[in-house]
């Protein structure tokens, strides 16, 4: 992913205004610059980092709280193994009991990981011996951008809008056509962010099969 600094991200919001460094200070630009770092990342998630869960797994243990810095979890691994995700409702409806499953009652290791919320996960089913890795894949939380050697890596395809939607925002409090210009723009943005978003190849679907004993 190639890197670009504040200061090119700078320039690219004030071509997109017209140049117009008087009605809108640096400041401005680089609080806006920042805001949209972190929506495009959620919608994104081109900032990632893997994590080992503190301290390993709790003999019997279910749930367990997403670590610093993960914001928002996406992929889990349970001693270098990828867990399969399943939706709470979708499991609860399927097993109603998977909280109280654990790998010596099932005959297998933890196959499954639990979204709760974006704070906390569960393993079905439950490590039972404990002390086994966990590590997690999730967005990061950016690091705000000061001066304008600042570096950051961000995707090229999403260059176009991310400067509209900073221009977007900048022009917010404006009305007449200037406004109405930036609303387009808007819209332009979420439809160019929709298709590109990792939340559109996230699948957790529903299981209907039965669990099989994994070679």
């Amino acid at each position: 992913m190639p890197q670009v600094t504040l200061e090119e991200l700078i320039e690219q919001v004030y071509d997109r205004v017209e140049n117009n460094r008087v009605f809108y200070p640096r400041d401005e630009v680089v609080d806006v610059i920042n805001e949209g770092i972190c929506v495009f990342n959620l919608f994104i998630g081109f900032l990632q980092n893997t994590v080992d869960l503190p301290g390993l797994t709790v003999a019997g243990r279910v749930i367990y709280d997403v670590p610093a810095p993960i914001i928002i979890p996406i992929r889990i691994q349970y001693e270098g193994r990828m867990l399969e995700p399943w939706a709470m409702a979708n499991i609860g409806y399927t097993i109603p009991d998977w909280m109280q499953k654990t790998s010596a009652m099932e005959g297998y290791p933890p196959q499954h990981w639990v979204p709760i919320g974006i704070s906390k996960f569960g393993l079905h089913p439950a490590d039972s011996e404990g002390g086994r890795v966990v590590s997690i894949t999730g967005i990061i939380e950016p690091t705000p951008l000061v001066d304008d050697d600042d570096v950051i890596q961000f995707p090229i395809e999403v260059g176009n809008s991310f400067s509209d939607y900073c221009a977007h925002v900048l022009q917010l409090d404006e009305g007449g056509m200037t406004f109405k210009t930036s609303e387009a723009i808007y819209d332009s943005f979420l439809s160019d962010v929709s298709a590109q978003s990792y939340l559109a190849t996230l699948r957790q679907p529903y299981k209907n099969s039965v669990i099989r004993n994994p070679k």
